[in-house]
């Protein structure tokens, strides 16, 4: 019968023969195939909860934008507006990087910090280039969603989501072969 592949399975198999275990033997060669195979698991897990949270993030500020004063009698949003909150988005942290730069001494490095935030600006800025997710708020049902949504992951099931490019085209979107096939 096979030996599960986890950590603790390989570990509860060899049992309390861990000191026993010969250097070139099959079951250190198990062990070290199991714990390899956890390490990497952990891995995808800490960079999926990393994707998520920033996902959220970005809901939560668009959220904010919409609930607001100016914006909350508006039922839809164009294309223009979408891409105006997600440049705000991605200019959020402006006024601390600037900070950090003017703090900076001469002939000193750049800080953790500001690199970390460029870096993030840098990518945000690329992926904005390439298709950005956001929720599409041409929808009066998605901008409902979004504005009732609670801040958890599950609840945006309800929020209908698109890949904006800079140039105002959605990414994934079949619009021009609807028009070519209705006429």
């Amino acid at each position: 019968m096979p030996v599960g592949k986890t950590l603790a399975k390989v570990t509860k198999s060899i049992g309390n023969n861990k000191l026993k275990v010969h250097p070139r033997g099959r079951k250190l060669q198990q062990l070290e195939r199991a714990t390899l195979r956890d390490q990497q698991l952990e891995k995808k897990k800490r960079l999926h909860a990393d994707n998520r949270t920033v996902e959220l993030l970005r809901y939560s500020y668009i959220q904010e934008l919409i609930l607001s004063e100016d914006l909350a009698n508006d039922k839809v949003f164009s294309k223009e507006d979408l891409a105006r909150f997600i440049e705000m988005f991605i200019c959020r942290d402006d006024e601390e990087i600037n900070e950090l730069k003017k703090n900076k001494r001469s002939n000193r490095p750049t800080s953790n910090k500001q690199l970390l935030l460029e870096q993030k600006k840098k990518k945000e800025t690329q992926e904005f280039v390439i298709g950005f997710l956001a929720p599409d708020l041409t929808e009066e049902h998605t901008v409902t969603a979004l504005r009732d949504w609670n801040g958890t992951f599950g609840a945006l099931n309800n929020v209908k989501k698109i890949r904006l490019r800079k140039n105002l085209t959605v990414v994934g979107e079949d619009s021009e072969k609807k028009d070519i096939e209705m006429k």
